[in-house]
């Protein structure tokens, strides 16, 4: 039997319709899936009466009867039973789901479904953890094609060739489109807003540029050359926004509550260390206190700015403002 990426999908395709629809016809599956009544009953069917999980004993498939024309379907026992996961396996279902592409036109109820499972997901946090979900970073690299710009090709191949590129570009606050020359380095969405990390000439160190922000763009003749020592994924890592050669420092954070939980998940164990009161504090090292500081200020009362104590009073004026907005 073919097992293929392709038959995997559609096995996960007609699980939900199934489910809802027990004792469904092959010639009704066939039309609302878009598969044909001989693909179904000779080969999904079949591939789907191997789904399970260890230790894969009778009990733990999942059981599919063809009963004449009928089709119904039965799940393992432990399907049934509430499923329970960490935050960060929350976490990474939710990034999961919410990444998700259909290629099938025909499968209205599965995408009824997925969004259901979505909102299920998110009701079911504490609201601490539904802002994380929220606010949590989307990350790709080069490789995805961002079809709403027109500038995401032309520099991929610059990048590729190593060849500089010219842009016209509105920085955020200012009124002015200028023009620069820059190297770039490679392409990152975040958030779902594609960047272009580059050498800025203008600026003389690493920027990243936002390609909605780009007004024009054309690619030179001239060439370039990366440090062997760049690496895309570790810039990311450090921080998209971190200016290279800027000296860090580093702020210390105590988080409390569930907040502290979810932290010793999302960081290593070597940047935070566990106190007395089992609440925990995070180092966190940093070019950019105050984007530190918003970022702390989300977790509300269970996270704390500790030090150093002019990064503290960063907080403390952020507070400030924050609180002269809802002032009377």
């Amino acid at each position: 039997m073919n097992l293929s990426l392709e038959m995997v999908l559609k096995c996960l395709d007609l699980l939900p319709i199934l489910r809802e629809n027990q004792g469904i016809t092959l010639d009704r599956l066939a039309e609302v899936t878009g598969f044909t009544r001989k693909h179904i009953a000779d080969e999904l069917i079949p591939a789907l009466m191997l789904c399970g999980s260890p230790p894969y004993m009778p009990h733990d498939y999942v059981s599919v009867d063809l009963d004449g024309d009928k089709v119904f379907l039965q799940f393992a026992d432990h399907f049934e039973r509430p499923v329970t996961l960490l935050p960060v396996e929350i976490m990474a279902v939710h990034l999961a789901l919410t990444t998700v592409r259909f290629r099938n036109d025909h499968l209205p109820q599965v995408r009824g479904r997925l969004k259901a499972l979505i909102g299920k997901i998110e009701n079911a946090l504490p609201e601490d953890l539904r802002v994380l979900l929220r606010e949590s970073h989307r990350i790709s690299f080069g490789d995805r094609k961002d079809e709403e710009s027109p500038w995401f090709l032309p520099l991929r191949e610059a990048t590729e060739q190593r060849r500089q590129v010219r842009i016209d570009y509105l920085s955020w606050g200012d009124s002015n489109i200028k023009r620069r020359v820059i190297h770039p380095y490679g392409l990152v969405t975040l958030d779902g807003v594609t960047y272009i990390v580059a050498h800025d000439t203008l600026r003389g160190h690493e920027v990243s540029f936002r390609l909605d922000r780009i007004h024009g763009l054309e690619i030179l003749d001239e060439g370039f050359e990366i440090d062997p020592a760049f690496s895309l994924e570790d810039r990311v890592r450090k921080g998209l926004f971190q200016r290279p050669g800027v000296d860090e420092e580093e702020v210390q954070i105590r988080f409390r509550g569930a907040a502290s939980t979810l932290i010793s998940e999302m960081f290593d164990s070597s940047r935070w260390s566990r106190e007395k009161d089992r609440s925990i504090v995070l180092r966190l090292k940093t070019s950019r206190p105050n984007s530190v500081v918003r970022w702390a200020l989300r977790f509300g009362t269970d996270a704390e700015v500790v030090g150093p104590k002019e990064v503290r009073r960063l907080a403390v004026e952020e507070l400030g403002k924050l609180r002269a907005v809802y002032a009377e």
